[in-house]
């Protein structure tokens, strides 16, 4: 009786294994559809031996926009109804939000600066990183002026001839500037205080 007894502890102990190697009742297994024409994950590099700056890099090169969206950084910024500049604030969504509710958004510079809501932020970051060729090229702390939204930290990344600096602030994305400055621009000696990647 007694072998019988540590026999089936012994078979409900495996089949308890065994749920949870394969997520337990079912009800919190996570799955990522990896859409057609992704490269996947990529093995994660040390660009610059400050981990919350290369999570953000090997984040953005593998193409996963929903998880820098999960490590992105808002503002809160009061809206307006009739926004005449960038300084303005994002436009109010009626009735919602009324003129000078704080919202959520998220700074994207260029030639034309703009207000980013959250649920258009996979947009912006997959129209920017999710092509070939996207490569860290330098990382540097900010000097003086140049430091946006409390940066700590700059990372440009280049494709083609396009380039972009990712503004980290403690391990969040808090901006991004694409557009109008090229890779020169992007590290002018007014903007660089000291380099942690150099190009």
């Amino acid at each position: 009786m007694i072998r019988k007894s540590i026999g089936a502890v012994g078979a409900v102990a495996a089949a308890v294994l065994l749920l949870a190697a394969c997520g337990g009742d079912g009800n919190d297994v996570t799955t990522r559809t990896v859409a057609p024409g992704s490269p996947g994950p990529r093995p994660n590099v040390g660009y610059t031996n400050v981990p919350q700056v290369d999570q953000v890099l090997n984040t953005a090169l593998s193409r996963d926009s929903i998880e820098l969206a999960r490590i992105t950084g808002y503002q809160r910024v009061g809206c307006a109804n009739e926004p005449q500049a960038f300084a303005d604030g994002p436009i109010c969504r009626s009735p919602d939000e009324p003129d000078g509710q704080e919202v959520e958004v998220f700074p994207h510079s260029g030639c034309q600066d703009d207000w980013i809501r959250p649920e258009q932020i996979p947009d912006i970051y997959r129209a920017q990183f999710d092509r070939d060729g996207v490569q860290v090229y330098a990382v540097y702390t900010p000097a003086g002026d140049a430091v946006r939204y409390g940066a700590e930290y700059v990372a440009v990344v280049t494709a083609g001839d396009e380039a972009a600096a990712l503004y980290i602030h403690d391990g969040r994305l808090v901006s991004l500037e694409v557009g109008c400055v090229d890779v020169g621009g992007l590290l002018d000696d007014a903007r660089v205080d000291n380099f942690l990647f150099q190009p």
